[in-house]
Formats: structure tokens, sequence, C-alpha cells
């Protein structure tokens, strides 16, 4: 197995009317295990991790098995939040493409909490060990 890549959103301001972050994320080629993690940055300092959910409001068990040409939707709550980061960890290479965006309550997408995979940075983080 590769060594896992952290790809990050960077911090980025809430709009004000955003609910929930969405990741939708989009598998090619082969199985992989994915990690994603949204972090409330408001603090500025000490993140906390904001729990992730898929389908009914299901928290994600990470690593979550993301299995070949299937798509994933997940999504945190950030109501409280200021400032977030989203985290996304796999060894896949280009076999993933993720991309983040914040949603009103009627579930309209907030084109200013918009990124997209080009836009996603990769950074050197040891948070792989705090994933699982």
């Amino acid at each position: 197995m590769r060594r896992p890549r952290v790809y990050t959103t960077g911090v980025l301001r809430r709009e004000p009317d955003t609910v929930t972050i969405t990741v939708n994320l989009m598998n090619f080629r082969s199985t992989e295990d994915v990690w994603v993690e949204v972090w409330d940055w408001s603090s500025y300092t000490n993140p906390r991790k904001i729990p992730v959910l898929i389908g009914d409001n299901d928290p994600v068990h990470f690593p979550f098995c993301l299995r070949p040409k299937s798509l994933a939707v997940m999504y945190a709550p950030v109501q409280e939040v200021t400032f977030y980061e989203v985290r996304i960890v796999h060894a896949g290479g280009n076999n993933l493409i993720a991309n983040t965006f914040g949603r009103k309550q009627n579930l309209e997408a907030q084109e200013g909490n918009t990124v997209l995979n080009s836009q996603l940075v990769t950074v050197d983080l040891n948070c792989f060990d705090q994933s699982g």
C-alpha cells in the first residue's frame, strides 16, 4: 500500500446560510480506503473534529471503503462554526475525485464554500494516524 496523502481545502469561512458541508467522493478504478475529516477552526487554535455523516444522519466509520465506480456523499453540520477545514486522506493516487461545498437548509449549494478537486492542496500532516 502506498503512503496515504492528505488533501485539504485549507481553512474556509462558512457562508452565513450554510448549515452543512458536503463532500462528494467519486472512485474510478480500485477499492479505496478513505478518511474524511472536517475540522472546526473557529477558536483559531486547537481545532476540534466535527462528526462526518452519511445517509440519514448516520456517523461514518473510517476507514470508509469506497468501491470502484462508485460515489459516496458525506456531510458535516456546521451551523455553529465560523471557520472550517475539510481533509481527505487516501493512498489511491488519481483514482479518487473529491469536491466539497456548503449547503443551505433547503439543500441549495453555496458557491462561496465550494472547493473542487483541482483546488485541494496536498499537505504533509500526520493526521492519518488520528483518522482511524
